[in-house]
């Protein structure tokens, strides 16, 4: 028989001023998977919660490598890629997925010289289509993004006569290229497309970076059409006139283009850069982040929610070494506010991924450096006001781990790639890919043997109890399920289940230290759907003796 132990506890939401909170005990980990490779590049999850990752692997040389893992953590497939030159590298930049499941990876591989390299999998892992685009130099792809046709959309960077030009690619579902569009800068020195994105009416923005005419990278961004046809093209230089690098584009509310990475201060070393343009390309607003002893402060993700707040993450220097810094700007730009993580050791503490959930709750993924000098994967949730919710860390006992990319699915369980390795191997290099699964839940998963033929609810045992007593009950088949806990009067004190819950057997730990003595009773209701028709339910009586 299934058997699913649920784990409910009552607690007041307490903020802590300290640096670090203790780990909440509801924060529990699901599953995790490792790889044997050496550097996770990527991870992106589909709509059912498959998760796929893509990076390198060596043999002989670097090949890439794509993995498919399914909700559960089971290790569905995985591609390796080798070109027919052995000593040279093969290695994915970037990944998509489309509604039918299939897959597109893409990248630089050698073939007499470096070449984009694009390839489609079925949902099976089974090779569609590969193409190849390039010239004698040394070209390389970074960024890939669907339209709702499934036509594929790849940018990244060409080398022509020793310059770089940005060069965008369109290709049909079935690997037919169907444009190519190069962007050639004021100097016609340096110009590489690094982000690509398609917004809801087609539209194609690509964001990377291009030489001024004062020998500085400033931040790019351009827009095509569906045809390939140049919309308009936009360019940033910071104060300094120095060097501006995009790290992160995303497409948010009315289509409007949200930029950040980093930008030579004027007085300062390297700030966050924010910038909003509107979808004609109209600069909305662009912000600043200066640390606070004017260091090396780096953006590297953003995520905008549906009403257009922008959270931004990197890192930033104290006198104590790095820390994560998380910025919210609302709408229109302005400041809300700012939330730093040192991980405890006044060491340096790296945040490399953001999103945000259906509920504006923001999660940062990176590493805190502990004591022994290992990196740990480390995960801080936010709510919309900046109130810190909790930290968690990864546990692996003689592991060194990072957190790279972080999704939420639409069961807020957390999903974060990366990558970990022995504990003091000290080789300067992970070993391998890592997945981790957590869920947010009150209640999880410990044993899958069955399912049951009826619906019940047990006694809770001990009975009278104090404080803790345990509820059982079984459903046979996927149902809507709650669990309330009434006192003597009628009234609610608690709701230990509101939710879907799959066929199965349920153990719950109901905490009562914050009730009073006396008798309550405990009503289950269970019914095929949220309008509670038909279905199952009972009440049963049980006494605390404090």
């Amino acid at each position: 028989m299934k058997t699913i132990i649920i784990i409910f506890l009552i607690a007041l939401t307490v903020e802590c001023s300290s640096q670090i909170m203790p780990e909440p005990s509801y924060i529990n980990q699901l599953w995790k998977a490792e790889f044997g490779a050496n550097n996770q590049l990527g991870m992106v999850v589909d709509a059912a919660g498959n998760i796929y990752v893509i990076g390198s692997i060596f043999n002989e040389s670097l090949d890439w490598l794509i993995i498919k893992y399914s909700p559960s953590g089971e290790r569905l497939w995985y591609k390796q890629f080798n070109e027919e030159y052995a000593d040279r590298e093969d290695i994915p930049h970037a990944i998509a997925v489309d509604n039918l499941g299939n897959v597109y990876v893409t990248g630089e591989s050698y073939y007499l010289s470096d070449d984009y390299l694009t390839i489609k999998y079925n949902s099976q892992g089974t090779e569609l289509w590969q193409q190849r685009y390039g010239g004698p130099g040394q070209d390389i792809a970074l960024g890939i993004a669907l339209d709702e046709n499934r036509n594929v959309y790849v940018t990244g960077k060409e080398m022509t006569s020793g310059n770089l030009n940005c060069v965008t690619l369109k290709y049909s579902s079935a690997g037919t290229l169907l444009w190519e569009k190069q962007y050639d800068g004021p100097t016609g020195n340096y110009d590489m497309g690094t982000e690509i994105a398609v917004a809801s009416d087609g539209s194609i923005y690509v964001a990377g970076r291009t030489e001024s005419p004062a020998n500085s990278n400033d931040y790019l961004l351009i827009k095509y059409n569906s045809s390939g046809a140049e919309q308009w093209v936009r360019t940033f230089d910071g104060p300094a006139h120095g060097s501006d690098v995009v790290r992160k584009m995303v497409l948010g509310y009315n289509n409007a283009i949200f930029l950040t990475g980093y930008s030579d201060g004027d007085g300062s070393d390297k700030d966050y850069l924010t910038i909003k343009y509107s979808a004609g390309g109209t600069l909305q607003w662009s912000k600043r982040y200066n640390g606070p002893v004017n260091g090396d402060d780096r953006a590297v993700s953003l995520a905008v929610d549906d009403i257009g707040n922008t959270y931004v993450t990197g890192y930033s220097m104290s006198t104590t070494g790095y820390d994560y810094a998380t910025v919210k700007y609302s709408l229109n730009g302005t400041f809300q506010w700012l939330k730093r993580e040192d991980g405890g050791n006044n060491t340096d503490d790296y945040a490399n991924d953001i999103t945000v959930d259906n509920d504006g709750n923001i999660y940062v993924t990176g590493k805190f450096k502990k004591a022994n000098d290992d990196y740990q994967m480390a995960t801080v949730k936010y709510s919309s006001s900046g109130n810190r919710k909790w930290v968690k860390k990864y546990i692996a006992a003689g592991k060194v781990s990072e957190g790279r990319n972080i999704f939420v699915d639409g069961s807020e369980n957390i999903i974060i790639g990366g990558m970990s390795d022995r504990s003091g191997s000290g080789h300067g290099w992970y070993e391998q890919f890592l997945v981790v699964k957590y869920t947010q839940s009150p209640y999880i998963i410990v044993n899958r043997n069955g399912i049951p033929n009826t619906f019940s609810i047990s006694q809770n045992y001990p009975n009278p109890f104090n404080p803790v007593t345990k509820i059982s009950f079984s459903i046979p088949n996927n149902s809507y399920t709650k669990l309330i806990v009434y006192d003597i009067s009628g009234k609610q004190v608690a709701e230990l289940v509101n939710n879907e819950l799959e066929a199965g057997e349920y153990n719950i730990d109901f905490d009562a230290s914050h009730l009073a003595s006396g008798t309550y009773f405990y009503r289950i209701a269970v019914h095929s759907d949220r309008m509670e028709t038909g279905g199952f339910t009972e009440v049963k009586k049980m006494i605390l003796v404090k």
